[in-house]
């Protein structure tokens, strides 16, 4: 018999009942809410950390089990963290994982379509990798996606290849474009 796992999306609060496929131990996919990527662990636990993972990551002792929802496991709230860029007095979200950051336009499938004249901005100029920690903390990652285009971190220029750390506050430049990468 297949198994399911209840989901609760971080970012918009949706719960999804995800089925197993065949033997898989876990699943991808988006939340259809908010498209937020999540993951659903179908592999045994142990008695003491069973049901589902709250946003689809791993238990740890800063989650806690919610007794109205039975086997649900949901990150503690003062841990969890969004992140995004502003620019022009627009905010654009992050999700967790690989997020293509570019200049708006009707044909392009770019993750984060910023709203800009700048020709210097590629339709998908940068990447940034979100990656969330057991804690609620997260760890973002900045690079190139070609070499003609620039994009500068803090000041350093980065060829493609190069990975940077950012950190809240910590200014990007995208062809001449300034955004700021802010986390709340």
């Amino acid at each position: 018999m297949a198994k399911s796992k209840l989901v609760k999306c971080d970012s918009c609060g949706l719960t999804i009942d995800v089925p197993q496929r065949g033997d898989e131990a876990f699943r991808l996919f988006r939340c259809p809410n908010c498209s937020h990527k999540l993951r659903a662990d179908f592999d045994p636990q142990p008695e003491d950390s069973s049901g589902t993972i709250y946003g689809g990551g791993r238990a740890t002792n800063r989650q806690q089990k919610r007794p109205d929802s039975e086997g649900t496991v949901y990150a503690a709230k003062k841990n969890v963290r969004t992140c995004m860029l502003k620019c022009g007095g627009k905010t654009y979200s992050l999700h967790n994982g690989r997020n293509i950051i570019g200049r708006k336009a009707s044909v392009s499938d770019t993750d984060v379509q910023i709203e800009t004249a700048d020709k210097h901005m590629s339709r998908q100029h940068a990447t940034i990798k979100v990656t969330r920690v057991a804690d609620g903390s997260m760890r973002t990652l900045i690079s190139c996606n070609k070499d003609r285009l620039t994009t500068i971190v803090n000041g350093q220029s980065l060829a493609v290849g190069d990975e940077v750390v950012l950190t809240s506050g910590v200014s990007v430049v995208l062809g001449q474009t300034s955004l700021l990468y802010v986390e709340e």
